[in-house]
């Protein structure tokens, strides 16, 4: 019994490749058109990636060099819009979007639109700077909340505002869960918890100061205290 099984396997197998070596044959052409199709995909991925993207994000960052430069010294105008001699952080942030370099250029084309007061165009460029980095990551995600709460703010009182409050609350939330540095994690739990009491969410503000309390290391500074009478107000409040 068990040797005609052993055939009947030996029997499928056969015929097995048999039908794939007539599916080869029949097919030979189509097969070929495929396979010369991939192997052409790769080659222009690499050519792209060797003569095209890495010598662009090479330029880029020969670019943003001088963009950072005079960004550091308060030239923001030709930072952003750059000069004869070199793009500004405009061109390179929408030349190289996604790319590290173009990251960068984004985060400070925030700050400048920012410090202008056209928090909406400054919230556009911080949600463009994805970086991985946690301490770049949490200080992108806190300045989409803040100008979510600027724009809310200049909203008159009403579901518009709380709206653009509340939507910001993640990424104070997001910013002060991904840093690992304490004063970092602390503003900006001081942050979502002001929203919070703002919004009269006040279990949600209890939590909040919950993670200020639990970043602190030292249980005598002001952030500490404050946080230990503000959960103390908030806890009260939920109750009622």
């Amino acid at each position: 019994m068990a040797k005609k099984n052993t055939d009947e396997t030996i029997l499928d197998v056969q015929e097995v490749y048999t039908k794939t070596e007539l599916f080869i044959e029949n097919n030979k052409k189509t097969l070929l058109g495929v396979l010369g199709i991939v192997v052409l995909a790769i080659l222009a991925f690499f050519m792209y990636n060797n003569l095209v993207r890495v010598p662009a994000i090479a330029n880029a960052n020969e670019e943003i060099h001088m963009a950072e430069m005079y960004f550091m010294m308060d030239s923001l105008e030709t930072s952003k819009n750059g000069a004869d001699t070199f793009d500004g952080l405009q061109s390179i942030a929408d030349d190289h979007a996604g790319s590290p370099v173009g990251m960068r250029a984004s985060y400070q084309l925030g700050i400048i639109n920012r410090d202008n007061g056209d928090f909406e165009a400054a919230l556009e460029n911080f949600k463009s700077a994805n970086f991985n980095s946690p301490l770049l990551g949490a200080m992108a995600n806190g300045n989409i909340g803040d100008c979510l709460v600027e724009i809310g703010a200049s909203y008159e009182e009403g579901a518009d505002a709380n709206s653009k409050f509340k939507e910001s609350l993640p990424y104070f939330k997001r910013a002060a869960q991904s840093s690992k540095d304490e004063v970092t994690t602390q503003l900006y739990y001081k942050k979502a918890a002001n929203v919070c009491l703002k919004l009269q969410m006040f279990k949600e503000a209890v939590s909040m100061y919950n993670g200020i309390l639990e970043a602190s290391t030292n249980v005598n500074s002001v952030e500490y205290k404050d946080a230990t009478k503000l959960r103390a107000f908030a806890s009260a409040k939920s109750a009622q």
